[in-house]
């Protein structure tokens, strides 16, 4: 029964939306400065408040 239940959730997976490379390198992009700003406010450090947004 465990296997009926997985295959449907594959079945899903390829109904969600494609992403073009350029949209999953900024996506890439986005989450490194978000990793970075974190870091930095870790440090003690005040990052930039535009830094890990993603603007449309």
């Amino acid at each position: 029964m465990a296997g009926a239940g997985a295959g449907s959730q594959t079945i899903s997976a390829f109904n969600a939306p494609m992403m073009t490379k350029e949209q999953l390198e900024d996506l890439r992009r986005v989450q490194n400065e978000r990793v970075a700003a974190e870091k930095l406010r870790k440090m003690g450090y005040q990052p930039k408040e535009n830094m890990g947004v993603r603007y449309e």
